[in-house]
């Protein structure tokens, strides 16, 4: 009868430790699933940031350029392109440069030409009339 105490006691405890095993097992796997997903989510808010970081860096800053042509009509800021404006009938009636660079006109290759240009940031402003 013993034996039989003995068997059933050692049956009790292998299952009982069965499913100890099973617990700890589910438990592991449960905590590794939090911990990828907290993961997962952290490193996706963190390249947004980034991101956004790159975006609002190059749209704030404005340094950097060797030089910057502003186009205006009559004195007045344009948004259009130098092949827009001689399309349409305009021409050139002033141009200046800081830091002492010129720019002009060159008609055949229908671009600009800056002189003397010895420093970055330099900013050069053309501006244009109608023709009559």
């Amino acid at each position: 009868m013993k034996n039989k105490e003995i068997q059933l006691k050692k049956f009790k405890n292998e299952e009982i430790e069965k499913k100890k095993k099973t617990y700890i097992s589910l438990a592991i796997c449960l905590f590794f699933l939090i911990a990828g997903i907290v993961v997962y989510r952290t490193f996706a808010v963190f390249e947004k940031n980034i991101e956004k970081q790159i975006v609002n860096a190059s749209t704030q800053k404005q340094s950097g350029y060797d030089v910057r042509v502003i186009l205006t009509v009559d004195k007045e800021y344009v948004e259009k392109t130098l092949q827009e404006l001689i399309d349409g009938g305009y021409s050139i009636a002033s141009s200046s440069c800081t830091n002492e660079a010129t720019i002009s006109y060159v008609s055949t290759s229908k671009t600009f030409a800056i002189a003397n240009l010895t420093k970055s940031g330099t900013i050069c402003q053309v501006d244009f009339k109608l023709n009559s």
